[in-house]
């Protein structure tokens, strides 16, 4: 929950960014996103994360994802 939080928060960030840190600020995003599907995915073959919780938090990560990815597009 805490990390769902703090995607939320760096995403909010970005409305108040120059071209040049957005663009940082996006990467980077994209970046620790995609490092969390990773640890998800280990987590749930470790077992460490229950398979439905895990998935749901993974639809959650490829949903911001994707509206990072329709962000970018409108901005170049």
């Amino acid at each position: 929950m805490k990390k769902t939080l703090l995607i939320a928060t760096a995403i909010t960030c970005f409305a108040f960014t120059s071209k040049k840190e957005y663009n940082e600020n996006y990467i980077e995003v994209v970046n620790t996103l995609q490092d969390m599907q990773e640890w998800l995915v280990a987590d749930i073959q470790n077992e460490q994360i229950d398979q439905e919780i895990g998935r749901l938090y993974l639809q959650n990560i490829d949903e911001c994802l994707s509206r990072l990815e329709d962000m970018d597009y409108q901005n170049k």
